[in-house]
């Protein structure tokens, strides 16, 4: 929907988080207002706001429609459509403490919240397709997966084998993090070789599964999704997080054409992937962490600094 010039942008951007739905990113004159939270909009409830919103989202969990439902909020013609604002080109945010803001549509440079607070791990190189760190004095191995894509400067056989290597030389490492929650897909097999390092480990003891955790959430899809199915089936690790976006069993391999007289960009699929017998509409972690405002604003981790306290 946000892909074509048919549509308008208003000037900001938010988070939808544990504790309410937050600004994370707006036009520079409004720029105090950077990490307030939403109430209602255009004097609805935020909650009413998402239902109307939700009828005109194709999504199939709800983790899927608080990742999709940040891109639709800043269209104001839907608004308009929806009968949420009187104008097709601006709204009002509505904030606690009875503050409102008005926004227009326009095309400008926006000011982001990551700009001014502290940035937790695993959002401090999300450019990188893939990378590692050691934490805990070398005691936690850390794997960002954040594109099933190979990286044009290290492949992802080379990546494996750096991680092989480090495991292999530092005997302090028990607890293996991989981080897929910012991965929205690609090609399932480029993560082939990791998951058969793991496997290897545990297979042979020196990793035991409870020490190897997958963190994942409402942007893990697709081959994502795939993979951390893969992993379960081969050494049961521990998911923690949030829900995937991405359901298990569905639609993919996907193509695309344009029509002839309006240009517009169709795309759709071409097959139909089931992975699981019960068809859950998630991939569900064994223990849910969500990130609240508090830790948004304080560039604080919950799911690692739960980790390292197993």
């Amino acid at each position: 929907i946000m892909g074509g010039p048919w549509f308008s942008s208003l000037p900001f951007s938010v988070e939808l988080l544990s504790d309410g739905m937050i600004i994370t990113s707006i036009n520079e004159e409004e720029a105090q207002y950077l990490g307030e939270k939403i109430v209602s909009i255009c004097g609805m409830d935020i909650q009413n706001v998402i239902d109307h919103f939700s009828t005109l989202i194709a999504y199939e969990n709800e983790s899927c429609l608080r990742w999709f439902i940040t891109s639709y909020l800043r269209v104001p013609e839907i608004y308009h459509y929806l009968g949420i604002a009187n104008s097709d080109s601006s709204i009002t945010l509505n904030l606690e403490g009875g503050i409102n803001i008005d926004l227009f549509a326009e095309n400008v440079e926006l000011v982001s919240i990551y700009n001014s607070t502290p940035l937790p791990l695993y959002l401090s190189n999300t450019s990188d397709y893939y990378w590692h760190s050691t934490l805990d004095n070398e005691k936690l191995l850390y794997i960002q997966y954040n594109k099933a894509k190979e990286r044009s400067d290290l492949s992802f056989q080379l990546f494996t084998n750096q991680i092989s290597d480090l495991i292999n030389q530092t005997s302090s490492i028990s607890k293996v993090v991989l981080d897929l929650r910012l991965n929205s897909g690609g090609n399932s097999l480029i993560a082939k070789p990791l998951i058969e390092l793991l496997h290897y480990y545990v297979n042979n003891e020196i990793l035991l599964p409870e020490n190897i955790f997958v963190i994942i959430g409402r942007k893990t899809f697709s081959s994502a999704v795939l993979n951390s199915i893969e992993l379960m089936d081969a050494i049961n690790p521990t998911f923690i997080g949030e829900p995937s976006g991405g359901k298990p069993n569905h639609f993919g391999e996907v193509e695309r054409f344009s029509l002839p007289n309006s240009n517009l960009k169709v795309s759709y699929s071409t097959k139909y992937f089931n992975w699981l017998q019960d068809d859950p509409p998630s991939i569900i972690p064994n223990t849910l962490i969500e990130i609240s405002s508090e830790d948004l604003l304080q560039g604080n981790d919950p799911v690692l600094e739960f980790i390292l306290t197993q």
